[in-house]
């Protein structure tokens, strides 16, 4: 418990601090946790982002050295975020949202989210010169898209990035992971 109030009284500085309203907090392993995380944060709502494990290694394959992850660790991650999620089934702190929806339909999406969120939508928050102010990744290699509107451009990378034994591994691993989420099996 020391652990949660010490994470709410952050979330509250920061809240305070920027005069905001919501705190977010986006590592993606955290799907790893969720059970732990709706228990303790009953307040808390999670958009879970779901894309294609194959695209996620090939995207993490041109990050700088010290982000890379290998294509075993990749993969089990993926699977295992995938099972636990799929474990949890429907819940009302919960949204799963497909990379690749979001994508194609920006503007549907995210209309979704804020609904789930109980937010008004406005069309200035798909603006990338909105969100692109961020100094964090300023000039880190694979943010460089930050400053350009969303679109599909890396969707289905992998099909011609990644070489056969890459793609035979990932989906022999989590082949099954691959299916419930309706990706595309290469034979």
């Amino acid at each position: 418990n020391n652990l949660i109030e010490l994470y709410d009284k952050i979330a509250i500085q920061a809240l305070e601090s920027e005069n905001k309203k919501r705190f977010l907090e986006k590592t993606p392993f955290h799907v790893l946790y969720l059970d732990y995380l709706i228990k303790h944060f009953p307040n808390a709502k999670f958009i879970n982002m779901i894309r294609d494990g194959r695209d996620c290694y090939r995207s993490n394959k041109r990050l700088a050295d010290h982000h890379k992850k290998s294509l075993k660790q990749t993969t089990f991650t993926w699977r295992d975020s995938i099972k636990v999620r799929q474990a949890i089934g429907n819940h009302p702190q919960i949204i799963d949202i497909k990379y690749e929806d979001f994508t194609h339909t920006p503007v549907k999406t995210l209309k979704r989210i804020m609904l789930f969120l109980e937010e008004e939508f406005l069309e200035n928050q798909l603006d990338p010169r909105q969100y692109s102010k961020s100094k964090i990744f300023k000039g880190d290699k694979g943010h460089e898209r930050l400053n350009q509107p969303i679109q599909p451009a890396s969707i289905g990378k992998w099909k011609n990035e990644l070489n056969f034994e890459e793609i035979h591994f990932f989906q022999k691993n989590a082949g099954n992971e691959l299916k419930a989420m309706e990706y595309e099996i290469l034979h």
